[in-house]
Order: structure tokens, then C-alpha cells, then sequence
């Protein structure tokens, strides 16, 4: 997935057009905390950023695919990347 433009990763750190590749997701059954590990590319530079996002899986459903999307597009940072 990759975003265009400046994307400030988190506060203090912008990365000019990154990529952002999902490493894992970890899914804690007992409180439903899905934690979703992400590794970011800057354009045109060997910087990496690894960064992880956790969220609920409030749906009283297994965890799918598409919750994670769903996590991804509408969280504030993440949603920037297509």
C-alpha cells in the first residue's frame, strides 16, 4: 500500500510518499485486542519504520480480513495508504 506526499508515521516522524506493509497480526482472544504490526518505506531512502496499531474487535465475531481493512481505512494514519 503506499500513500502520496508528506505522512507523518507519528509525532515528529513524516516520511515523503512511504509504503506500508503489514508484518503481523496478533489477535488476543480472551479481551479481543488485535494488535497489527506495520513496516514503513520512505521513497528513494533505505529508512524503515516498524510501528504497531492496536485496536478491539468489538463485532463479537471471529476476526477477518476484512476488520482488519476496515481498522486500516478508517484509522487517521493508516487510512492515507491505498
Amino acid at each position: 500500500m503506499k500513500a502520496n506526499g508528506i505522512i507523518e508515521i507519528e509525532k515528529g516522524l513524516e516520511l515523503n510518499n512511504p509504503t506500508l506493509k503489514i508484518k503481523s497480526v496478533q489477535y488476543e482472544q480472551f479481551d479481543n485486542r488485535v494488535v497489527v504490526e506495520c513496516y514503513f518505506n520512505e521513497e528513494g531512502s533505505n529508512f524503515k519504520h516498524s510501528r504497531s496499531y492496536e485496536f478491539i474487535n468489538d463485532t463479537e465475531k471471529d476476526l477477518t480480513y476484512s476488520d482488519i481493512l476496515s481498522f486500516v481505512n478508517s484509522h487517521n494514519i493508516l487510512k492515507a495508504f491505498k
